[in-house]
């Protein structure tokens, strides 16, 4: 039984995939002590744009590390990334009450720091993603679903698109982007990401 604990416990481990982007990081120690960004008054979208704006200095090594072929489409390039932030990168919930000198308060962490813990919530995922997306030249905006949708919040991520979608921020159409689903996929409808009402978009 011992044995099996243990197979078990490593075949969980590599079905996460390895974590390529760390050896980016000067420190990986240090990145986990960063305190997430909060913001009473900017809320999430503030938080996810600083944060990204703050790391963008990782993008060329992160898509380095990722080994996404330039000649690959806007989809084909935004699912390499999403299949690392989803099936890589934990979920990871912030404590709900945490103080704001505590290390997993609410608020969203840095890309680096999102890396360096292996885990992040949907703006630390949305955040690391969008480093990632914008290195490679594709123009990213941040979604943000209000609370009304079935009493709970949440962040993803649009990529404008050069052909019409469900899916508009700002008068684009863009694929809708989630990283936060398991084994998500770009302009995933089955979860309602084109029918999301009252959600605001602001382009990072």
């Amino acid at each position: 039984m011992k044995y099996l604990t243990i197979l078990l416990g490593i075949l969980s481990l590599s079905a996460c995939g390895e974590n390529k982007l760390v050896s980016c990081l000067n420190d990986s120690e240090h990145a986990k002590t960063q305190l997430s960004l909060y913001s009473e008054e900017g809320g999430s979208t503030y938080e996810v744009i600083k944060a990204v704006r703050t790391d963008q200095n990782y993008g060329e090594c992160f898509i380095n590390k990722l080994d996404i072929p330039k000649e690959a489409t806007i989809e084909q390039k935004a699912q390499i990334i999403l299949d690392f932030t989803s099936n890589t990168i934990q979920y990871a919930p912030d404590k709900k009450k945490a103080k704001l000198s505590d290390i997993d308060r609410p608020g969203t962490r840095l890309p680096s720091r999102t890396v360096a813990d292996g885990e992040g919530d949907c703006e630390d995922k949305a955040a690391l993603s969008a480093v990632m997306l914008r290195q490679l030249g594709l123009k990213t905006y941040v979604i943000v679903r209000p609370a009304d949708f079935k009493g709970i919040g949440h962040v993803f991520l649009g990529v404008k698109a050069n052909y019409e979608t469900k899916l508009k921020c700002d008068g684009e159409y863009v694929i809708a982007f989630d990283p936060t689903l398991d084994n998500a996929k770009v302009g995933d409808e089955e979860y309602g990401l084109t029918e999301v009402k009252n959600a605001s978009c602001t382009k990072i």
